[in-house]
C-alpha cells in the first residue's frame, strides 16, 4: 500500500517564479555593463555574452551571476546590479495562494537549479521563504547543475521520508518529471502554456498540470 504524501516538492524558476527576472538580468544588464565598459555596440555585447554562457552550458557555473560578473571583469557588484531589477521579480499569481493552502496539511520544501544567490532574492520577494521548510540549490548545495535521480533520493534521506512520501512538481521535463520519477518519487510537469485546449482536456488523468491549482488538486487526491 502507497504512503501517504507528506512532503511537496516545488522548482522554482517557471514554477513559482516567472523567468523574467534571470532573463533582464543576464540578456539585459550585463550586456549593457559590457557594452559601456568596453565601448561597443550592445548588439556586439549580447553576442559576447551569449556566445560564453553557451560555452558554459551545463556547468555549474552557468547559473552563478558572481562567475559572469568576474569573468567580464565587471567593477560593479551583485549587489548593485540587481538594485534596480528587482521589479522584475515576480511570482505566479497561482504561487502564494496554493502555497497557504497547501502549508495547512504538509511539509513544504524547493528544489531548484538556481544559485543560493537568485534562490534567496525569490524567497525574500513577498516572503515566500515562510512557507518552506527547506531550500535547496543544486549548484551551492550538491555541486550540481542537474537534478539527478540520486540527488532527490538524498533529500528524502534528509528529510526523514521515504519517496512514496513526497511528490513534485516544476517545468523541466528531464529534470522535474522523469528523474525524480526514477527515483521513485510521483512527479508532475507543469506546463502553463498548454498548446490547445484539446491537449489540455485529452491529458487531464496525466502527469502533466497547467496551473498550480491543478496541480494542488491532483496532489491532494494521490494516496
Amino acid at each position: 500500500m502507497a504512503s501517504k504524501i507528506k512532503v511537496i516538492s516545488f522548482d522554482m524558476d517557471g514554477c513559482l517564479t516567472d523567468e523574467e527576472f534571470d532573463d533582464t538580468f543576464y540578456f539585459i544588464e550585463l550586456p549593457s555593463i559590457i557594452a559601456k565598459k568596453r565601448k561597443i555596440s550592445f548588439t556586439e555585447a549580447f553576442d559576447f555574452a551569449t556566445e560564453a554562457y553557451d560555452s558554459m552550458r551545463g556547468e555549474k557555473q552557468w547559473t552563478d551571476p558572481t562567475y559572469w560578473i568576474k569573468r567580464f571583469e565587471i567593477d560593479d557588484s551583485f549587489k548593485d546590479i540587481i538594485k534596480n531589477l528587482k521589479k522584475e521579480l515576480k511570482h505566479y499569481r497561482d504561487a502564494i495562494p496554493v502555497l497557504e493552502s497547501l502549508k495547512k496539511d504538509y511539509r513544504l520544501i524547493i528544489i531548484s537549479s538556481a544559485t543560493r544567490h537568485f534562490l534567496d532574492l525569490k524567497l525574500d520577494e513577498e516572503d515566500i521563504r515562510q512557507y518552506f521548510e527547506a531550500t535547496y540549490s543544486m549548484s551551492d548545495d550538491f555541486g550540481t547543475m542537474k537534478k539527478e535521480p540520486e540527488i532527490y533520493k538524498e533529500i528524502c534521506k534528509k528529510l526523514g521520508i521515504i519517496t512514496d512520501e513526497i511528490v513534485h512538481v516544476g517545468d523541466s521535463r528531464t529534470h522535474d518529471y522523469e528523474n525524480p520519477v526514477k527515483a521513485g518519487i510521483k512527479a508532475f510537469l507543469l506546463e502553463r502554456k498548454p498548446i490547445s485546449i484539446e491537449k489540455s482536456r485529452s491529458e487531464k488523468d496525466s502527469h502533466i498540470v497547467h496551473t498550480l491549482y491543478e496541480f494542488e488538486e491532483r496532489a491532494r487526491a494521490l494516496r
